[in-house]
């Protein structure tokens, strides 16, 4: 049995350590405190208010940190005070890619939009799968709840080419990107 000292010293000398970083550019490169997992950072910001922080990836993969009593994510931090049923998104998807050009506003809904592909999919890419019955691609979305069939095809390439424009016209500017536009 233990009296809490040690767990309180402990989550007191994870919150004060520092984390080890690099500058690259107008970039700075942070090692996360509990893996080999590192996050990116926009320089003014680290100077600013981040580097006085010790950050580590919390179970869902995002950078964490101590903050006013709490554990709180990097982001949460950086857009506080956020509208009621609006979140934080991270455009390419890298959860621990918190440079400002890589974040925004969003609803609820614009953030599912913006999902990556589930554990469960065989083709890699989001709404292609392959039809055993009709041996055949099939490209499909999802807008509003409802599944809209894009098509059957003879290969992959065709398929996810149909769902990449099908992306770009009903999901817009909020589809999932590889990288950031303005980078």
């Amino acid at each position: 049995k233990s009296c809490g000292c040690l767990s309180r010293q402990m989550t007191a000398d994870r919150s004060t350590r520092a984390n080890r970083f690099q500058i690259a550019g107008n970039i700075v490169v942070v090692e996360m405190s509990n893996d080999n997992a590192e996050m990116l950072v926009d320089l003014c910001i680290w100077q600013e208010w981040a580097s006085k922080h010790c950050w580590h990836t919390n179970a869902n993969g995002y950078a964490a940190t101590r903050f006013q009593g709490k554990n709180t994510i990097f982001h949460d931090i950086i857009f506080a005070g956020h509208a009621a049923g609006m979140c934080v998104d991270h455009i390419n998807g890298i959860r621990l890619d918190n440079r400002l050009s890589n974040l925004r506003i969003v609803t609820r809904k614009q953030n599912r939009i913006n999902c990556g592909v589930r554990k469960s999919n065989k083709s890699g890419i989001a709404g292609v799968s392959w039809s055993n019955q009709r041996m055949k691609w099939v490209a499909q979305i999802q807008v509003d709840g409802k599944s809209i069939n894009l098509g059957r095809y003879e290969n992959i390439e065709d398929a996810i080419t149909a769902r990449k424009q099908a992306e770009i016209k009903y999901f817009g500017e909020y589809r999932r990107k590889e990288q950031p536009e303005n980078d």
